[in-house]
């Protein structure tokens, strides 16, 4: 049996079978919905749903559907942070590619608890007022469900996995002792 027409489509976080059934049969993915429900309960599909967007095709046999949808790799959208970009950027590349609104970007970038992971913080020093500096120039793999605190987040974490074994080299360093560089400064 030839395949149907490609649909991308979307597992928001908490769906379930029963809620996307019908919106499956709408998009045309399923010509029945109670197919999909009896198939689940019937083999007593115990993996959840993924979140994210899938590459999904009219009527796709059920049994693939599933698997795509409990197994399956959601799309991931390429976006680059150049080295120098700041905050203001990467939100209007972000709002252009159509990944994150850009205001929801910088409140984000913004957070309390986001400037909270920043590694190499001084207590003792204020906080800077953003995680502005500290996303590293690298293409990310994005997908479209994530909010735009989980993309800063993301960035973020990035940045603690290249920061983390320099970090002993910095404390240990004669100029950063000397002239008591925070890693802001660097």
């Amino acid at each position: 049996q030839p395949l149907g027409t490609p649909v991308t489509y979307t597992v928001q976080k908490g769906e379930n079978f029963a809620v996307i059934a019908r919106k499956l049969q709408a998009n045309g993915i399923l010509s029945n919905e109670r197919a999909l429900r009896w198939y689940v309960n019937l083999f007593a599909t115990k993996k959840p749903l993924q979140r994210g967007e899938f590459a999904l095709y009219t009527k796709m046999p059920v049994p693939e559907l599933v698997k795509t949808l409990t197994e399956g790799k959601p799309i991931e959208h390429k976006f680059t942070v150049p080295e120098g970009w700041n905050i203001f950027q990467i939100a209007d590349e972000l709002e252009a590619k159509g990944l994150a609104k850009r205001a929801d970007f910088l409140a984000a970038a913004r957070a309390p608890d986001l400037i909270q992971m920043i590694p190499g913080l001084d207590p003792a020093k204020p906080k800077p007022k953003s995680i502005e500096g500290y996303v590293y120039p690298e293409t990310y793999l994005i997908q479209k469900v994530y909010s735009a605190k989980e993309i800063a987040q993301l960035m973020l974490q990035h940045f603690r996995e290249v920061y983390k074994p320099l970090e002993g080299e910095l404390k240990d360093n004669y100029l950063v002792q000397e002239f008591r560089f925070t890693p802001h400064q660097i």
